[in-house]
């Protein structure tokens, strides 16, 4: 609208009201006479802030904290994330307003003085790391009220620096596991649970891409005939390079005989069982974990001297020289080049 049809829209509204309502605004206002619906009167500031700037908005039309949570979740369900993720927000709500002591907070009352107590406070009880993702989630929260209520200043959960230790890079978390430790850690675990570490020593895959596996994703090209394991296929993995199709290995066709699918109702379940045989097992290195194996598959095929840029492709890797006539006109590596370096790998 222009600035005259806003005037003249809350002129008529205005009118309207006055018609509707003859006993508002006069002392002898009588509460049993009825009163303007919130609509009405949520329309009636909103068009007078507009002509005038001079409204002042309620409260109980302002979004709260967990309105705002409500909201984001039905974006972050509708993109498919894993729960697991979505409940991340939801529990950083949960700890800012424990916080507060307070059952909810209308987002516009949050500054950055109060954020700035709840970091100090919050450094008592948790790694840095934690509170920044507290703070990135609450941001995220906080960034869907500023575009529903078009606030005009910067979200009080950024820009922190200077509150948290410079983050100095780390150049390798993890440590590959020596063969015979592995095979230790194997036969530390139930038969029903071996599977996923042959099949991420054979595919150089992630955890969670081992455990999305289903009996539909072992598949055989119908062109040459090269069995293979079909991560996100359809285009729903991780990133674009997660999603790709691994040839199995000659020693990984017996372990696949009869796959049904995993014991373990999640990979984060699955992840408990390989960490306790892990102790059990005699191996206490932090360092050495389940996405070891992914490095350890790395390193395979650089001591095999292949091609980075097929041992990416495998492992689902982004390789350095990606161009866009490869990455996105080109269907990738067939699966006959692919198998040849497969086979290669060294049997667990």
């Amino acid at each position: 609208m222009t600035q005259q049809q806003m005037t003249e829209a809350f002129t008529q509204h205005s009118d309207s009201l006055s018609e509707k309502y003859p006993w508002l605004g006069h002392d002898q206002d009588s509460p049993d006479l009825p009163r303007p619906t919130d609509q009405e009167e949520l329309t009636h500031q909103t068009l007078r802030h507009l002509t005038t700037g001079d409204a002042v908005i309620e409260d109980k039309y302002r979004l709260s904290l967990k309105q705002c949570y409500d909201a984001v979740e039905q974006e972050l369900n509708s993109r498919k994330l894993p729960s697991k993720t979505v409940k991340k927000y939801q529990n950083s709500v949960n700890i800012f307003l424990r916080w507060l002591g307070q059952e909810d907070i209308y987002v516009y009352t949050i500054n950055r003085i109060l954020v700035r107590k709840f970091i100090t406070e919050q450094k008592q009880l948790h790694e840095e790391a934690t509170i920044r993702n507290y703070l990135s989630n609450l941001g995220i929260l906080w960034d869907y009220a500023k575009d529903g209520e078009n606030l005009n200043i910067s979200n009080p959960f950024a820009d922190y620096k200077g509150q948290f230790k410079k983050k100095t890079r780390r150049l390798k978390y993890f440590t590959n596991f020596g063969v015979d430790e592995l095979r230790t850690v194997i036969e530390s675990l139930e038969v029903i649970d071996r599977l996923p570490i042959y099949i991420s020593w054979y595919t150089g895959s992630r955890l969670d891409e081992v455990y999305s596996l289903k009996k539909e994703d072992i598949r055989t090209d119908k062109t040459t005939g090269i069995l293979y394991l079909s991560f996100k296929e359809e285009g729903d993995g991780k990133n674009e390079f997660a999603t790709r199709k691994v040839p199995v290995h000659a020693s990984l066709r017996p372990h696949l005989k009869d796959f049904k699918g995993f014991p373990r109702p999640t990979s984060d379940a699955y992840g408990k069982v390989f960490s306790r045989a892990k102790r059990k097992a005699g191996i206490i290195d932090e360092k050495k974990c389940f996405h070891s194996i992914r490095g350890n598959v790395s390193t395979s095929f650089e001591n095999l001297g292949t091609p980075e840029h097929i041992a990416n492709k495998i492992v689902g890797h982004k390789s350095k020289g990606d161009s866009m006539t490869y990455g996105y006109y080109s269907e990738g590596l067939g699966l006959q080049e692919l198998e040849k370096h497969v086979s290669r790998l060294p049997v667990l």
